[in-house]
């Protein structure tokens, strides 16, 4: 069988993406328009074990089906979009073998910019028909929090939930 898509690796895969549905729907702290949520504990630790391309699809996979069960404002497929880019930022700069804090905050950077700021921001006003960046002004201090957490969090935790997952998936002969 392919070592790439091995039954145990598709359902650690699928395990992710229940954590990241769980973590996004129920332990989020929702707004109008703004969210916020530790669900980038969870893509990251995908990033990190998996890389971009497994991390972009359990992206895909976990929105679309977070949509379906809980969705609130309908499926906006802008969003799955976001969804993939921000475990693919993450698979491509925390995939390594000696995960360094400047790769993680490089990526906590990158995604708290890229997908989180600005493509949501974009599909946000899209939804709502407010021009772009009346809704960008006003998701500033929002994203500054939020990369503030994830520049402490993900530096002290990363590395102790990356290493013993590595460990018990080399165990279970699960290659990464």
């Amino acid at each position: 069988m392919n070592k790439k898509f091995s039954t145990k690796k598709v359902v650690m895969l699928a395990l992710f993406v229940a954590l990241e549905v769980i973590a996004s729907r129920f332990l989020a702290i929702e707004f109008i328009d703004k969210k916020f949520s530790f669900t980038f504990i969870v893509t990251a630790t995908m990033g990190a074990l998996f890389g971009p391309w497994f991390a972009a699809l359990t992206g895909v996979v976990s929105d679309i089906i977070g949509n379906l069960l809980f969705g609130k404002f309908g499926f906006f497929p802008g969003f799955t979009l976001t969804a993939a880019v921000t475990g693919f930022i993450y698979g491509y700069f925390l995939h390594k073998e000696d995960l360094k804090t400047k790769d993680i905050i490089i990526a906590a950077v990158l995604v708290t910019l890229i997908p989180n700021a600005i493509m949501n921001t974009l599909w946000v006003s899209i939804m709502t028909k407010n021009p772009f960046i009346v809704k960008f002004i006003s998701r500033i201090p929002l994203q500054i929090v939020n990369l503030g957490i994830k520049l402490v969090v993900l530096p002290i935790l990363l590395p102790r939930i990356v290493k013993p997952c590595k460990h018990e998936m080399e165990r279970l002969g699960i290659v990464v």
